[in-house]
């Protein structure tokens, strides 16, 4: 989400590095709750109005379904420096990346 490109590829594309075998024609995405891919296929969406959603706003909100299952999961992460996202870092010294999951709900 750095720089506030919506770039729906990227998410789509490392859901399908998950491991879990899922039809990809049930995939659905939503950025700031603008629909960016539905039912497997990218959606014509306004790339500057969501662009400009996740630059103005604290959080950016990332809604991934699938058409599989009932389960559900919700994710918190965070990136405390600019130069850690923007180097792709994972050297602690220059920024602290953290990830935590939840069912939803919790």
């Amino acid at each position: 989400t750095h720089g506030g490109d919506p770039n729906w590829g990227r998410i789509v594309s490392a859901t399908g590095y998950a491991g879990v075998p899922f039809d990809p024609a049930g995939v659905n995405l939503k950025v700031n709750g603008f629909p960016l891919y539905e039912r497997g296929s990218p959606l014509k969406f306004d790339a500057a109005t969501v662009s400009h959603s996740m630059q103005n706003n604290r959080e950016t909100h990332i809604e991934l379904s699938l058409s599989e299952g009932d389960a559900r999961v919700r994710f918190w992460s965070s990136v405390a420096e600019r130069k850690f996202s923007a180097h792709g870092s994972r050297d602690l010294d220059h920024g602290r990346g953290c990830g935590r999951g939840s069912p939803a709900g919790e």
